[in-house]
């Protein structure tokens, strides 16, 4: 993928990267979604049993890569 610099020498961000920054969720937006308690949420990124993202203090999740974890940990 290329990627084209702007004049000061930068990256320009390209739509889709725009698109896959938007679908990062908070904590406290994936247990709304997951509908299960932050505290949950934290114990699993401490197991290293959920995908995420440490953004220096901050945790986030991608959204497509919870939707494959969910699928990946479905029991039929």
């Amino acid at each position: 993928m290329k990627k084209r610099v702007n004049q000061l020498g930068l990256f320009e961000a390209k739509e889709e990267e725009e698109k896959a920054l938007s679908n990062l969720l908070t904590v406290e937006e994936l247990s709304k979604v997951l509908k299960v308690k932050r505290s949950w949420i934290y114990e699993k990124v401490r197991q290293g049993r959920i995908p995420h993202y440490k953004l220096g203090k901050y945790l986030r999740f991608d959204l497509f890569e919870i939707k494959k974890w969910l699928e990946g940990n479905k029991n039929i």
